[in-house]
């Protein structure tokens, strides 16, 4: 079986290693070629640098975007230059192929058009709603229209279209009236932590992980626990993060510890021992799923999504960001040890049960079979 893959719009596999997630991106699409003899082409927005990554699954190709046409540094030529990729790939790719999947919904345009010239099978892949996330961070309407459009679009061509969340299932269901087999829920995954420590053996510290973004509701966690007695380590990069340095600088206990891998990431969780992620809005959130799976106390925004996730005072706590005082919550489960083993030990449970990379393996061989031509 042969799948091409189309990247995220903009996103190179070397754009993955920097900022720590090529271990853990590329992890299903290697056990789905080790398990199931699946044969992989990338196709990537990077350069010839991406040829590095050849080894990390046999028999992969890649085709790097920038290596077959010049960058463009405006982004409106670059976006037109883009509607002529499938054609040049057509040239590339081998005609085995009749598979194509997307990494996400942005960029899905050029898999779009390279079905229409190829009559491949086309797999949509979300990993959260655009135009939603769109409409939240206020862009402006000819984005909000254009996302619009893309999804409708996408949801008419897909042979498949996969969400990460039952919300964003049944918010697409209605508004773009899917065909009853069209439209699949397949959660995002979670590796197998190998190890993994009691309660009682971990640092009384608080890790926070995500991009330093508005959407991720930062200034609220820094202002809502500076200068108290949990230091709160936050790992990620993004746009906000001057702003939130001046907000932290007279503080002593909250730390910037910027991108690391993801193997890195996930010793972190294990030696915290509670996760705080406080976002306005969310998809699936993988960051919540490996906290949960390492067995932290985890402390999340009552919104949609994480509703899904969390169930409030069983496998972690629901935090109202309109009523709750976020230190006065911390101080009350720090001061309830059986409540601490009792969330870390079901949150473990429920993230194995229903996130599993084995469950999800399953499920996503089973879209390329009922696919495939």
């Amino acid at each position: 079986m042969n799948v091409i893959l189309f990247f995220t719009y903009g996103v190179s596999l070397k754009e993955w290693e920097t900022s720590g997630l090529l271990s853990r991106e590329i992890k299903l699409y290697k056990e789905l070629s080790d398990k199931y003899n699946v044969k992989f082409t990338f196709i990537t927005y990077g350069d010839s640098q991406d040829f590095e990554f050849l080894n990390l699954i046999d028999d992969l190709q890649i085709i790097p975007i920038y290596d077959l046409i010049k960058f463009s540094k405006n982004k409106y030529l670059r976006f037109l230059k883009s509607l002529l990729v499938p054609f040049y790939l057509k040239k590339f790719v081998n005609k085995d192929f009749k598979i194509i999947k997307t990494n996400q919904l942005n960029g899905s345009w050029v898999p779009i058009i390279y079905k229409v010239i190829t009559d491949a099978s086309l797999y949509i892949r979300t990993g959260y709603d655009l135009y939603l996330f769109s409409k939240y961070d206020k862009k402006n309407k000819a984005k909000q229209y254009f996302y619009f459009f893309l999804t409708f679009i996408a949801s008419k061509a897909a042979d498949v279209y996969s969400v990460t969340s039952r919300s964003d299932f049944e918010i697409l269901k209605q508004k773009f009236r899917f065909k009853s087999n069209k439209l699949t829920l397949i959660p995002n995954w979670i590796t197998n932590v190998s190890k993994t420590k009691k309660i009682e053996d971990r640092n009384n510290d608080i890790v926070c992980v995500g991009r330093l973004e508005k959407q991720k509701n930062y200034r609220f966690i820094i202002e809502s626990l500076k200068n108290t007695e949990f230091n709160v380590n936050i790992y990620g990069e993004g746009s906000e993060k001057e702003k939130l340095y001046m907000i932290a600088k007279d503080s002593k206990n909250i730390q910037f510890k910027g991108n690391v891998t993801n193997s890195e990431l996930l010793d972190e969780y294990i030696d915290h021992k509670y996760f705080i992620s406080l976002s306005k809005y969310e998809g699936n959130s993988k960051a919540i799923l490996e906290a949960m799976a390492s067995g932290c106390v985890v402390i999340a925004s009552k919104i949609k999504n994480n509703i899904e996730l969390i169930d409030h005072f069983e496998n972690g706590i629901l935090f109202d960001l309109e009523l709750d005082n976020l230190i006065d919550v911390v101080k009350k489960i720090d001061s309830n040890y059986e409540l601490q083993k009792k969330l870390s030990k079901n949150s473990i449970k429920k993230v194995y049960e229903n996130n599993s990379l084995e469950v999800i393996l399953e499920k996503e061989y089973e879209v390329y079979k009922n696919i495939s031509k």
